[in-house]
């Protein structure tokens, strides 16, 4: 067993007890302790900003799993009302989302730095600002008449097309930014 100190320690060991559990990562094989929490894309892969941070697991829709969350938010909500550190590190985006703050490419690049610098901005208009955005001559060559944009989730489940139903349409220069 683990020693706490104090009359409260009990009670604060119990909020880093879940913490911890909460963000335990294995690996993709694994099955996380609660499978609620993974860590970003750009933990996983060890760049960009925020390498330590995590996220809702995108596969973890069920009524169960959203009763979990509700519960998670319960239990954040004791912890603040009593004072109590619970230490989730998650990602900026998460805090923004839960206060109905408006989010932008920068918050996405700081959970997903390779899908906003491989896939996004070169999507975006060019100039000075976006040195990765392609001209037609390279979008041509990269990309041929037209495109689709298949990828993964980040939590590695199967295949997503942006936009929805991606895989059954085109997609030219002009269109790109659809």
């Amino acid at each position: 067993g683990q020693q706490v100190l104090g009359q409260a320690g009990p009670y604060r060991a119990f909020f880093s007890d879940i913490s911890r559990e909460l963000q335990q990562y294995r690996g993709p094989g694994d099955a996380y302790p609660l499978s609620l929490f993974m860590p970003t894309p750009n933990n996983l892969h060890k760049i960009g900003e925020d390498r330590d941070r995590y996220m809702p697991h995108p596969s973890m829709q069920s009524v169960q799993h959203l009763e979990l969350y509700e519960f998670v938010g319960r239990l954040m909500g004791v912890a603040m009302r009593t004072h109590i550190i619970m230490a989730l590190d998650l990602s900026p985006v998460v805090w923004k989302q839960l206060t109905g703050e408006e989010l932008g490419l920068e918050d996405l690049r700081r959970i997903d730095e390779a899908l906003v610098k491989n896939v996004l901005e070169p999507l975006l208009p060019g100039g000075a600002s976006n040195p990765h955005a392609l001209d037609r001559k390279a979008f041509l060559q990269q990309h041929g008449e037209y495109m689709a944009i298949p990828l993964t989730r980040s939590d590695q489940s199967p295949l997503v097309m942006l936009p929805a139903g991606g895989n059954e349409r085109s997609y030219s220069w002009h269109r790109r930014r659809r």
